[in-house]
């Protein structure tokens, strides 16, 4: 019994912290599902409402505006001017100040413009690529600065 009460007084709570952390790195994985398997679910046959009523099919900007909801939740302005998020599946807005192209054999899978009131503030282009991070930072490093744009830190992009 002295044994079992040493043992358990050396781990102490650094030892529990480290077990409980390796066992959420081995177990939260598995529980999670990826990111192929999440789908916007809509039904085939429109459901009956509580008042009798059919409840209306989501559309496409019914959609759109949900994630772009959803999306600026993510990032809070820092105003108290409204926030929103349009979402514009393949393809790039016409006020982008610079001509983005996408390397041979990728694809524009869209963008999502983020407006603070009326101004817009960012754009999140998103690329669907082939290659390595090394060989797409280069490429889009070499359209860039042959555009005029100069970069403030070193690889401060998202892939």
């Amino acid at each position: 019994m002295l044994r079992r009460k040493w043992w358990l007084a050396s781990i102490g709570i650094t030892g529990v912290i480290v077990g409980v952390l390796v066992l959420g790195t081995i177990a939260l994985p598995a529980l999670l599902p990826r990111p192929r398997e999440i789908q916007a679910v809509q039904s085939e046959q429109p459901n009956q409402a509580q008042n009798g009523q059919q409840e209306k099919q989501a559309s496409d900007a019914d959609v759109r505006e949900l994630a772009g909801r959803l999306i600026a939740a993510y990032y809070p302005a820092m105003s108290d001017e409204p926030q929103t998020i349009e979402l514009m599946p393949g393809a790039l807005p016409g006020d982008l100040p610079l001509n983005l192209k996408v390397p041979q054999g990728g694809r524009l899978v869209g963008t999502a413009v983020h407006n603070l009131g009326s101004k817009t503030i960012g754009w999140d282009v998103v690329v669907d690529a082939p290659g390595n991070v090394e060989d797409i930072s280069k490429f889009y490093e070499g359209e860039l600065t042959r555009q005029g744009w100069k970069a403030d830190a070193p690889n401060f992009y998202r892939v």
